[in-house]
């Protein structure tokens, strides 16, 4: 969601996500007159210790501790949870 929704606390790493989809939409477009098909995974929130420490974050400002913070947003994901590296 990073690329298609702006976060304050996100916006280097958006912008790079909706590079990324516009680039692989871009070249799926031009590349499938020759036949060629191109995909793209966006995997989502993976539970990283960069996604921690974002966690951590979001927890201090909405005033939770981490646990909720991290069940609040695996809530949003359908799996109801984010991927494991």
């Amino acid at each position: 969601m990073g690329g298609k929704v702006a976060s304050d606390i996100h916006i280097a790493g958006g912008a790079a996500n909706a590079v990324l989809m516009l680039a692989t939409v871009g070249l799926a477009h031009y590349y499938a007159r020759y036949g060629i098909r191109i995909n793209a995974i966006n995997p989502g929130s993976t539970l990283t210790e960069r996604v921690e420490e974002a966690v951590k974050l979001e927890a201090t400002q909405q005033g939770i501790d981490s646990a909720e913070a991290l069940a609040r947003g695996q809530a949003k994901v359908p799996l109801g949870r984010y991927a494991k590296p």
